[in-house]
């Protein structure tokens, strides 16, 4: 009985990620999203915080902090804040998905791509989104979740569109393109 009580747990050890519980490394997590205006001029924005977990049945919450929208222009920063995403009332947007097993138990430097329904709260309104993503084994039990494709955000959605209307007359722009990518790379830590 001590023989197959140690050949279980040496088991178990050799499956990096086995029973793991994951914390959001925000230092190491970027996610990305681009804008076009007046039809030619596209530019990348990012968000800088996010917190979020995965725990070990694979239920996994990102929360994004919509204050911290940086598009390298404070004044437009600030429009997006309290015009776009109306952060009084809306402060975060947040993500939650399930993550397979097969997925969380793979080995170091393996991957696995996958097709996940992500949940997105964003602007009080929940949409389901079919991402593709490749899910990384990283030393010491750690995960990296990446975008493959970039995921098209549309305005009309999320009921961001009288928030994009606001912002193209307060830049007096012709346009602005209603349809965002979203590119992610998140890192997950190995809780210990």
């Amino acid at each position: 009985m001590r023989i197959s009580s140690l050949v279980l747990s040496t088991a178990l050890l050799c499956s990096t990620n086995a029973f793991a519980d994951w914390q959001l490394a925000n230092d190491q997590s970027t996610l990305n999203f681009i804008s076009t205006k007046n039809a030619k001029v596209t530019e990348l924005h990012k968000l800088k915080s996010m917190s979020g977990a995965i725990d070990d049945a694979g239920n996994a919450i990102v929360k994004l902090d919509l204050s911290s929208v940086d598009t390298g222009i404070e004044i437009r920063d600030q429009r997006m804040l309290a015009h776009l995403f109306d952060v009084a009332r809306f402060a975060n947007a947040t993500v939650t998905l399930k993550v397979p097993q097969s997925a969380l138990t793979l080995k170091v430097g393996q991957q696995q791509s996958l097709t996940l329904d992500f949940n997105v709260d964003l602007h009080g309104v929940n949409q389901v989104l079919p991402i593709a993503v490749v899910v990384t084994a990283l030393e010491g039990g750690n995960l990296h979740v990446q975008s493959t494709k970039p995921v098209i955000l549309s305005s009309q959605a999320f009921g961001l569109d009288a928030g994009i209307e606001m912002l193209r007359s307060l830049a007096k722009l012709d346009n602005i393109v209603t349809s965002v990518p979203v590119t992610f790379a998140l890192t997950f830590v190995a809780k210990s």
